[in-house]
């Protein structure tokens, strides 16, 4: 019994984690923030331009 125990032990310590897998998660969790700022940012209209006593101006 406790012989298997070290078995598990010893193959737990072995397994290391792919280099690929942690780039993978670094780059969804860029494009999960670049796709949050998307969408509250880069959503606005490029052709108003806000004036500072509250109401925007359209660019003809």
């Amino acid at each position: 019994m406790l012989n298997k125990t070290f078995i598990i032990l010893a193959s737990m310590k072995k397994k290391k984690t792919n280099p690929w897998t942690i780039v993978g998660i670094t780059i969804a969790i860029i494009l999960l923030i670049y796709w949050l700022l998307a969408a509250t940012i880069l959503e606005e209209d490029e052709n108003v331009i806000p004036i500072l006593d509250g109401t925007e101006q359209v660019i003809p």
